[in-house]
């Protein structure tokens, strides 16, 4: 899945092109799914990882909230559909391939996320500042059981 780095500019680059009332719950909400260690159950999968079934139901997690949807849940929203680009159109079809071939591999796959993270903070700097400034006053959603 992409890293909490790489939803963070996502999500601040979407706040600058599409009209987000609340933008510190919007940030918020971008990175919650990863806020945890039991990512199965903040991301929503259906399917079954060993057949190549595995899905990120961010329609169903809409469908959960459709009375409720805050920018929070948008965040959230995006998130998830960030996370089924990646499994679909990377992880999949090769990435999941090459680390059963080939287990010594998955070392230098986070190796290259960490040079893209630092890579993607040394550009967007001003994400981090975004990020820094939230105003954490507002009452976060319980997802899942979670909040």
């Amino acid at each position: 899945m992409g890293s909490r780095v790489m939803h963070a500019i996502l999500a601040h680059e979407l706040t600058k092109r599409i009209k987000i009332k609340d933008i510190d719950s919007f940030l918020l909400g971008a990175i919650a799914p990863d806020a945890t260690n039991d990512k199965e159950l903040t991301h929503f999968f259906t399917g079954d990882a060993l057949q190549f079934s595995r899905r990120v139901d961010y329609s169903g997690f809409m469908e959960a909230f459709d009375d409720t949807v805050s920018d929070y849940h948008r965040g959230y929203y995006c998130h998830l559909i960030a996370d089924e680009m990646w499994l679909q159109g990377f992880y999949s079809p090769w990435l999941k391939k090459l680390i059963e071939m080939k287990p010594e591999s998955q070392g230098a796959y986070f190796k290259d996320f960490q040079i893209l993270n630092a890579l993607l903070q040394s550009e967007y700097t001003d994400v981090k500042g975004a990020y820094q400034s939230i105003e954490t006053e507002f009452e976060v959603p319980v997802i899942c059981g979670i909040s």
